[in-house]
């Protein structure tokens, strides 16, 4: 079957899709009305190798319908996609999301001088797949603009169990640890939680810290949920992404230089109903 979901402001088009459908009876296939596509869009299609008889019989229908008397001015995008004003609107979204769900020990924001040395931990559900680029190539080069002595270590699900350990043992050394944990939601990835043996290394590292009296800070970018299996850890930031934006007001919330107001928009585990999020006031940097 071909799955995918249409939207058409052309009522003609909207018209021959559902007719193709119906005769044709392809399963899987959305048709909707949207006023305001611009231009007509088919999201996310698939193909199966038995759509009617011919794989891409309904495929090919399906694109001349769809760009029947389209046209897009490719010179034109750069004004009026990308521009100035859409980055400052997707910043201002990513520095509202940001939700502080605990902070037992007040590690947020950050109290550690400029001067002081950070450990920060990029721990990964799994290392392939990244096609946005590296986990942490922005949260690395931020935190070292506002601490300079930062020393950075990625984990992942592959890592050695040995060298894990050392990682554990070393991390007394410095005055803080920050570890931003990655975990996507991707379909068919068969996953969507953090390595077991991970998420024990991170309760163990809580337990290390609060012993010696170190801030230990946990971001979560992606999949929220991942706290469940964090609940030792004393403060944890979610960002619900992973990509650049989202770093960059990571750090910046753990710096003090934005306030935290997130609320969560979901229920995720007991003491962390929809709408709990603690709140904190722009401070001063390190």
């Amino acid at each position: 079957s071909l799955r995918s979901v249409y939207t058409s402001s052309d009522s003609a088009v909207h018209d021959d899709l559902t007719v193709l459908v119906r005769e044709h009876r392809v399963g899987g296939v959305h048709v909707f009305g949207a006023r305001r596509a611009r231009p007509d869009v088919l999201l996310n299609p698939t193909y199966s190798r038995t759509a009617l008889g011919q794989p891409l019989a309904a495929a090919s229908l399906l694109n001349r319908l769809l760009h029947r008397g389209a046209r897009v001015d490719l010179d034109a995008l750069p004004e009026v996609v990308g521009t100035r004003a859409h980055r400052a609107v997707a910043r201002e979204v990513s520095e509202r999301s940001v939700t502080l769900i605990r902070d037992a020990a007040g590690n947020v924001p950050l109290r550690t001088p400029r001067g002081g040395s950070l450990l920060y931990l990029s721990i990964l559900d799994y290392p392939s797949g990244w096609g946005i680029g590296a986990p942490s190539r922005f949260a690395i080069p931020e935190l070292r603009a506002r601490w300079p002595d930062v020393t950075a270590v990625e984990l992942s699900d592959r890592t050695p169990p040995a060298d894990v350990e050392l990682v554990r043992a070393a991390a007394g050394r410095f005055d803080a640890v920050v570890a931003g944990v990655f975990v996507r939601t991707a379909s068919f990835s068969g996953r969507m939680d953090l390595d077991e043996d991970l998420a024990a290394f991170l309760r163990e590292l809580a337990e290390d810290a609060a012993g010696r009296g170190q801030p230990l800070v946990v971001v979560l970018f992606g999949n929220p949920y991942v706290v469940r299996s964090l609940r030792g850890a004393p403060s944890v930031l979610l960002t619900y992404d992973y990509r650049g934006m989202s770093e960059v007001t990571a750090v910046r919330a753990v710096a003090g230089e934005i306030p935290i107001t997130g609320r969560l928009p979901v229920t995720l585990d007991d003491g962390l109903p929809a709408g709990h999020g603690l709140t904190r006031p722009a401070a001063a940097g390190p």
